[in-house]
Formats: C-alpha cells, sequence, structure tokens
C-alpha cells in the first residue's frame, strides 16, 4: 500500500509539472502583434516605402494591438476590429490621406520586433501600393473587417506571412 501511494504521489507530481508547463504565462506571450503609425506624421508611404523600417521613428503607443482584435483569418489577412477604433483609424485617414498622398505608413511588430511597414491606403490612388496595405475607403464606424492586401509590386517574400506573426495570434486565440 506504501509503494502505491509513493507511487500515485510521483505520477501527481510528474502529472502537475508537465502541465504547467504546456499552460501559457504572461512573459511567455510576449507583447504580441502591434500597428505602429510613424511618428511625423508628414512622411507619406512613398517616402518611406524603400527606407530599413529600423531607421522609422515610431509613435510611442501603438495604433492597433491584438487586444483590438476579436479573431484574424490567416488565409485572407482579414481581421476584425470593435466600432471605437474603426473610428480612430476613420478619422485618421480622413485627416490625411488624400488621393495624392498614396497612404499614412505604418509598422507591424511582434513582441517589439519590427517585421514590416504597411499603410493606409487611398482605394483610389493612381499609384499602387508597393507595400502591404488596408484600404482606407472599407474603414466606417461599425465593427469592421479589415485586409491587410499585399503590395501589388511585390519585391520580397510576403511579409504578411511571417511565422512571427501567426504565432503571436494563434498564443492569443485569434486564428481562426
Amino acid at each position: 500500500m506504501k509503494i502505491f501511494r509513493i507511487s500515485c504521489i510521483i505520477l501527481f507530481s510528474i502529472l502537475l509539472c508537465y502541465c504547467s508547463k504546456i499552460n501559457t504565462t504572461k512573459n511567455e506571450l510576449g507583447e504580441g502583434l502591434k500597428f505602429y503609425l510613424v511618428k511625423d506624421s508628414s512622411i507619406i508611404t512613398h517616402r518611406v516605402d524603400s527606407t530599413n523600417i529600423y531607421n522609422l521613428i515610431l509613435e510611442d503607443k501603438p495604433l492597433l494591438t491584438y487586444k483590438d482584435i476579436s479573431r484574424y483569418i490567416w488565409s485572407e489577412h482579414t481581421f476584425v476590429i470593435d466600432s471605437v477604433k474603426a473610428g480612430i483609424i476613420q478619422n485618421l485617414c480622413k485627416k490625411h490621406i488624400t488621393n495624392y498622398s498614396g497612404g499614412i505608413p505604418f509598422v507591424v511588430t511582434v513582441d517589439n520586433e519590427r517585421i514590416y511597414l504597411g499603410a493606409f491606403w487611398y482605394g483610389f490612388s493612381s499609384d499602387l501600393p508597393t507595400i502591404p496595405h488596408i484600404d482606407a475607403l472599407f474603414i466606417n464606424g461599425k465593427p469592421t473587417i479589415l485586409t491587410i492586401r499585399k503590395a501589388e509590386i511585390i519585391k520580397d517574400p510576403d511579409a504578411r506571412n511571417d511565422p512571427r506573426i501567426y504565432r503571436t495570434l494563434t498564443l492569443h486565440g485569434l486564428i481562426k
């Protein structure tokens, strides 16, 4: 009987240690996915699209984070945000985007590491986007579905498919 008790305690301890290792803690999740605007609001996309993203000065606070996203459809790079965040982005785009500017640049980060440069883009612009972009015409004040479209002129592999983005979205339970 004593051996049985000791065996159960050892087995229970092993099981407890194993389960604690597979639970994801907040520290393991890191900072998650974030979208930062470029700090100098006079800079337009065409002035930064060939710039190293580590040379860009970003806003102190992100415009969007994984907490603002209710779900992300990886195969389409489509995600849903709430009406409050959609209204903020809509106002930003109304204020800054014209059909001549191309777009408002942002940098996508995962766990504070810069992944790629993107832009909120004016859909009727005569310029083709050379970076991933979100069409500003489809942003409204309702819960909104946004799609990060691929660059029209692709120079490198599609940055939207970076495995660090997929990993953090999965860890935060946002991939659908």
